[in-house]
């Protein structure tokens, strides 16, 4: 949802950039851990960090889940629109090996998307008030799907996000999509509390080509 609503196209030299954080309440689904870890207390000390990168035509995001302050997975995945030619590139910073998925094999990367319309199509949005976050009061979302909550959303207003953030806000007040920035997201799985993400930290940083290439010692993989 964060991504959908702040993808933005920036100053030739400036990118956008932001963090979020999750913190888990329950075990995610993942695939690998420590050797001295197991799922049953791979729990409240685990964490989740993305930071976002977006340029005019390129956007990357790096992912790291650690548990106890130990990395458990490490990838970033770039998105490059040349001329309306999307290319997606699948990144494995620990074992050091990419794959390139082209328009013809997105079918396959998103086999689960009729699943994410189905859910979106069929849920319920309702408003639940406002909270403070920070020195941000923000309006509060539910959403929910087969009458089960699946989503706890706090945005703002783009106005006061243009007020509290001043130049920043300016920037992104006359590029963004909608008028409302979100700040803290709750995930929720049989109505049980399973995450929470925060909005961590947003700002324009000067362009660097590094940010979007793929290190020259990485080994490129079929994505088969």
């Amino acid at each position: 949802l964060l991504f959908s609503m702040i993808y933005i196209h920036s100053e030739s030299n400036m990118i956008l950039y932001y963090k979020l954080e999750t913190t888990y309440n329950t075990s995610p689904d993942i695939t690998q851990l420590p050797s001295d870890k197991t799922k049953d207390n791979y729990q409240e000390n685990t964490k989740q960090t993305v930071d976002f990168y977006v340029s005019e035509n390129k956007i990357r995001l790096n992912t790291k889940e650690l548990s106890d302050n130990q990395i458990v997975t490490d990838a970033s995945v770039i998105l490059e629109d040349n001329n309306n030619n999307i290319l997606f590139y699948i990144i494995d910073n620990i074992q050091k090996y990419y794959a390139v998925i082209n328009q013809e094999n997105m079918n396959t990367f998103l086999q689960d998307q009729n699943k994410i319309n189905e859910i979106i199509n069929s849920s319920t949005i309702k408003k639940e008030g406002t909270e403070k976050i920070g020195n941000l009061t923000t309006d509060k979302y539910s959403i929910y799907y087969q009458n089960k909550k699946i989503l706890e959303l706090y945005v703002v207003d783009y106005k006061e996000f243009n007020s509290y953030f001043n130049e920043l806000g300016n920037k992104i007040t006359t590029k963004i999509s909608s008028g409302y920035i979100p700040i803290k997201y709750n995930l929720f799985e049989n109505n049980k509390l399973t995450g929470t993400t925060l909005l961590k930290e947003i700002k324009f940083i000067e362009y660097n080509k590094s940010y979007f290439e793929i290190p020259s010692d990485y080994k490129k993989v079929d994505f088969k």
